[in-house]
């Protein structure tokens, strides 16, 4: 894999839509998720862990689609995640294997993560320009509650998490 180009990959800006406070890269996303899921989930594999720093890097040639124009527009979100891994797969950044279990750990702490950042954004910065998107991860949580499909650790986030800075 090429260096330069994989550090390139993590300066593309997350959320541009949405004014907010500080920056919100690709690199601190993924940094911030793979953290999250060892932390949550220690035994997961490093197939996981490598897919959940990488998922992302198609980014750096077709950019961040705002969360909620790709839920609200599933033909988009498919074509926009298509075009992702065919510049992704140019460019010879092949994500590992990994088992539908983790497949779905790995979507549902990326998800963790910016509903992390959307409170930090709330309670931290009283920015309520996220508020949409947060209401849509609130949605998606509760969806997958009502399934039986929300890992325990996850709901334990959700329902105990308190923006603060750690001493």
């Amino acid at each position: 894999m090429n260096i330069n180009l994989l550090r390139e990959c993590s300066n593309v800006q997350r959320c541009h839509t949405i004014p907010h406070q500080g920056e919100y890269t690709v690199g601190k996303h993924s940094y911030d998720a793979t953290v999250l899921l060892l932390a949550l989930f220690p035994d997961i594999s490093r197939n996981a862990l490598t897919y959940m720093l990488l998922h992302d890097t198609g980014e750096r040639w077709v950019g961040d689609i705002p969360c909620t124009a790709a839920w609200d527009d599933g033909a988009l979100g498919k074509a926009y995640k298509a075009a992702e891994e065919r510049v992704r797969l140019e460019h010879g950044i092949v994500l590992p294997e990994v088992t539908p279990d983790e497949l779905h750990l790995i979507q549902v702490v990326d998800k963790l993560e910016l509903w992390l950042w959307t409170m930090e954004q709330m309670s931290l910065w009283r920015n309520n320009h996220v508020t949409g998107c947060f209401d849509r991860l609130e949605l998606y949580f509760e969806g997958l509650a009502a399934e039986g499909r929300l890992p325990e650790p996850v709901r334990h986030i959700l329902e105990n998490y308190i923006p603060r800075r750690s001493s």
